[in-house]
């Protein structure tokens, strides 16, 4: 089981799935993308409850999903829908329009390096 697992262990398994540590910016962007995707979602959610956190994504880099990684972009997902459980807040860094918001995850989204 997890718990079982050694601290070391743990830290391998969640920087393998579950770091942001591929986006080359600081760490301000990396709430901020968390944050608006959690936001959009939310929002989305109100009229399409079937919505989540990896369609929202999809939609927002629609022509150039295949320019991204697709395994980033899942694991990017599930941590969103983790910070969205039990909250309906969500900061929105004084972006005011869900297309300026779509906007600023895709320039978060193009510091992503590989390597």
């Amino acid at each position: 089981m997890y718990s079982q697992l050694s601290y070391e262990d743990r830290k391998e398994i969640y920087a393998n799935y579950f770091s942001l540590g591929y986006l080359n910016t600081d760490i301000g962007s990396k709430f901020a993308l968390i944050s608006l995707i959690c936001y959009l979602t939310h929002k989305m959610k109100m009229k399409k409850p079937e919505m989540n956190c990896y369609k929202v994504i999809m939609k927002i880099i629609d022509k150039e999903a295949h320019t991204h990684d697709a395994e980033f972009i899942e694991n990017l997902s599930i941590i969103c829908e983790d910070f969205m459980k039990n909250t309906s807040e969500f900061l929105t860094f004084d972006i005011k329009t869900g297309k300026e918001m779509a906007q600023k995850v895709r320039e978060i989204l193009h510091t992503y390096v590989p390597f």
